[in-house]
């Protein structure tokens, strides 16, 4: 009896609040003055599907109404979370104002000085950009990462395009491919992550990722060696895929090795290091050999002289050595957690 006597009270205080008389309150709910007055004297309790429409016309939360107390915690969050939406609305109003407001002062002043429009399709864009930003993240309301990437993205090439083509200017496609494969390295594999794990392909984004950004890599280099005029088509073939084949093999050997090989991580540690004390030995070599058209010959060396004859050899030696050093101590250290691990599975078994 005393619960019903706490809920009814909480009742008619918060009908009091609003400034509701029984008639009116059960009128709202659709029930009869007397089941109010029955709720608010402690004699009954309201059917459960009346709960959301109390709570509405109360402006109460469930949680209040089944405990018959005030949840001063949820105000407190809901409060906190209208102050931060209000904000949101000011900040989208000065920033669609501003947008407005300069859009209009740029094409009066673009028309009545040149008595057409040009520059101002570059503060248009530049606009474009900005809403990408600063305002569709917080019209998005799913896949905001990925959807102010592409609108970016999109935004950016616009502005560049629009300059390129007031400018009489004929490097946007340098400008977009470029730009295409920064977004690539950079945000790829973040919308793999996010995209292809619901459709199984989720193991696989590191492959994928690097076998698109190697052929970007490829496209960038290509497009800006043409556009530069410092190559022709047969010294890109000859010199440029070369020279990029050189740089982008490597991070695909630690690819194969750390994602494909079923070793423990301190083999798979060592195997990187070794690999890469070879690689950087032997790197500048590779490159002269491309470079100067001459045979393959291994880098001098004289630890005792540093000259530019043996230092770049010199260093290299240092760091193989360096290198195959850390690769012997990771190794070690894999025998030692390949016999531990299997030591505690021995016991275990003897366990079972």
């Amino acid at each position: 009896m005393e619960n019903k006597m706490k809920f009814g009270q909480f009742i008619a205080k918060k009908r009091k609040e609003q400034q509701l008389t029984q008639k009116e309150f059960a009128s709202s709910l659709f029930v009869t003055e007397s089941a109010v007055s029955k709720w608010e004297r402690g004699i009954s309790y309201p059917d459960i599907s009346l709960v959301s429409e109390i709570c509405r016309v109360l402006q109460i939360t469930e949680h209040e109404l089944i405990t018959a107390s005030e949840d001063y915690h949820q105000r407190q969050l809901e409060k906190r979370g209208n102050y931060f939406l209000n904000i949101v609305k000011t900040y989208s109003a000065i920033l669609y104002g501003a947008y407005i407001i300069s859009l209009l002062t740029c094409l009066i002043v673009n028309f009545a000085l040149e008595h057409k429009l040009d520059w101002f399709y570059i503060v248009l864009s530049a606009e474009m950009l900005a809403f990408s930003l600063l305002n569709l993240p917080l019209i998005v309301k799913e896949r905001k990462g990925l959807f102010t990437v592409l609108g970016s993205f999109i935004s950016i090439n616009l502005l560049l395009f629009v300059c390129s083509w007031y400018t009489g200017g004929d490097w946007f496609a340098v400008t977009f491919v470029c730009l295409l494969t920064f977004y690539a390295l950079v945000f790829l594999p973040l919308i793999l992550r996010a995209e292809m794990k619901p459709i199984g392909l989720g193991k696989s984004k590191a492959l994928i990722c690097l076998i698109i950004d190697t052929i970007l890599i490829y496209i960038t280099v290509i497009v800006c060696m043409l556009f530069s005029g410092s190559m022709g088509i047969q010294n890109v073939l000859e010199i440029a895929i070369p020279l990029v084949s050189i740089g982008i093999i490597l991070p695909w050997i630690y690819l194969l090795i750390i994602r494909y090989i079923r070793w423990n991580n301190f083999y798979k540690a060592a195997i990187c290091l070794s690999i890469s004390g070879v690689y950087f030995y032997m790197f500048n070599s590779f490159v002269h050999m491309i470079i100067d058209k001459k045979e393959f010959s291994m880098p001098a060396i004289n630890l005792t002289v540093w000259n530019n004859t043996y230092i770049n050899g010199n260093v290299g030696l240092i760091t193989f050595m360096s290198t195959i050093l850390l690769s012997i101590v990771f190794t070690i250290a894999g025998i030692m957690y390949s016999q531990k691990k299997e030591h505690n599975g021995f016991f275990f078994r003897k366990l079972i």
